[in-house]
């Protein structure tokens, strides 16, 4: 089923049983847990409270391609997951009072993209050029 959803003057078609794929992110969070490394799971925690609080369409992420930035890409793509995750698995234990606003905070999740700031370069890696496309296709 389809819907549309309205963003900052944008009409946004998007599949209500649209599913994401984070199988990728919910990997590299189980890694981050199995091998207790305490600083990416601190960083994730504090990317998901960032998340929840001030919400995607007041956040931007500067991107310069370098080694912290990819780090830290990683990071909020996995917080992401976890949102995106903890939201559909609460919907199957609430009530229906609380399904609407459930739904309304897993549509958001999936239709809302935290914008990246990327200056380009002209002497800048292919490899970067296409990691960063990959990025955006997801």
């Amino acid at each position: 089923m389809t819907a549309e959803v309205s963003q900052n003057n944008f009409t946004i078609p998007y599949d209500t049983d649209l599913v994401f794929d984070d199988v990728e992110e919910l990997e590299l969070y189980e890694q981050m847990k199995k091998q207790n490394d305490m600083r990416s799971l601190t960083a994730v925690g504090l990317i998901k409270t960032v998340i929840s609080e001030y919400k995607l369409e007041k956040l931007a992420f500067s991107f310069n391609g370098g080694k912290d930035c990819l780090v830290l890409l990683h990071c909020i793509r996995v917080a992401l997951a976890l949102l995106r995750n903890e939201k559909t698995s609460s919907t199957e234990s609430k009530g229906p009072s609380d399904e609407k606003t459930t739904l309304d905070a897993i549509k958001y999740y999936q239709t809302t993209n935290l914008p990246i700031i990327w200056f380009q370069r002209e002497d800048e890696f292919p490899q970067l050029k296409q990691f960063l496309f990959e990025c955006v296709k997801k």
